[in-house]
Order: structure tokens, then sequence, then C-alpha cells
């Protein structure tokens, strides 16, 4: 089964060309495990919250990608290996459910709504709660 994940990634302070080179690895493993890239975005270089490894700036990149369940961990080990990443993060995307439109029923008086005749019915098909059943008190309604 295919899941859509998104894999951010920090890379070293490095030379242009070094850095898309290590990019492009990090892509490499996730269409050797069988999956599809749908979007490579690159952040550019910025300053790290803090010191890591002795860097204090990095080239923050985003991937999205569909890959089989099963490859997963095959590619956050690959990446995992990567001597010139600071830091990996993988997340699984999960798609919202689409959203029905009621706006054309929420025009409606709210006597002629589904949901407040539903309602109504429920009201009406209940039965009163006796306050003391054993008084035997009848309510005035």
């Amino acid at each position: 089964m295919f899941i859509l994940y998104e894999m951010a990634f920090i890379v070293k302070h490095l030379p242009k060309i070094k850095t898309l080179t290590v990019a492009k690895r990090c892509v490499d493993q996730v269409l050797k495990a069988g999956g599809y890239v749908s979007k490579i975005e690159s952040l550019g270089l910025q300053d790290l919250p803090q010191t890591m490894e002795g860097n204090s700036k990095g080239s923050y990149f985003v991937v999205r990608f569909v890959a089989p369940t099963a490859s997963l961990d095959s590619i956050k080990t690959a990446v995992k290996l990567d001597e010139e990443l600071l830091r990996r993060f993988f997340v699984v995307i999960t798609k919202n459910k689409p959203v029905e439109c009621t706006l054309h029923d929420e025009l409606k008086p709210p006597i002629y709504r589904s949901e407040v005749q539903k309602m109504i019915k429920e009201a009406d098909e209940r039965k009163p709660k006796v306050p003391y059943p054993e008084r035997n008190v009848e309510l005035l309604l």
C-alpha cells in the first residue's frame, strides 16, 4: 500500500553543487525503494537554531513522496547513513476527508432542515421523565 510521506532534512553548509548532490542522493534513495517523488522544495541556507556538529548554518530541504509502507525503513536507514546531513525527519501525511457542502441545506429556514426535523422527531418519541415515580405524581404538561 502506498502512503504519502514528507521528508525534511538539513544539509551541512557546503558549496551549492555539493549541497544539490546530497539532496539528489536522498531523493535517489526514495526512487530506489520504489517510491515516487511529487515535490522537492529547497528552503535555502538558514541559520540553525543551535550549533549542530560544529555547524551554525544549513540548507533546508522538504521532499514529498509516495512509497510502499514496507520500504520506508530502508529509506530511513539509507538517509540516516549520509554524513553530510545534520538532521532528517519523516512525517506521514494524511489527507483530509472531503467536506460535503451543505450550504443549500443551511440556507433553508430551520424547520425545513433535515437535522432540525430529526431533532423534533426524537423529541416527540422521547417519554418525559417522572421525577419521583414512587410518589405517583403526574406531570402537568
